[in-house]
């Protein structure tokens, strides 16, 4: 019998796994709209995900990786973070 692992969506690999492939787009189209309740015009309707490597702006400054970036086809900008609370 094989042993199956069941991974959890919250886990930083499987939710850029998920939601950051272009395969994916649609998914996170929904999950956006849904979270943001985006109904009738205001609705996202495509995306394009964009590197999710924010370089650093000054000399001091730092890298950063975000989950998923991604633009709507109305130019606004989707930084996808996700955080888990602890219970």
């Amino acid at each position: 019998m094989t042993e199956q692992k069941l991974f959890s969506f919250t886990d930083d690999f499987v939710f850029k796994w998920i939601f950051g492939r272009p395969k994916n787009e649609r998914l996170l189209m929904s999950l956006l709209n849904a979270l943001m309740q985006r109904r009738g015009k205001s609705r996202i309707t495509s995306l394009t995900l964009l590197n999710p490597f924010n370089l650093k702006e000054l000399d001091e400054g730092k890298l950063s990786i975000v989950d998923v970036k991604a633009k709507d086809v109305v130019g606004r900008h989707y930084l996808i973070e996700v955080q888990v609370k602890p219970r």
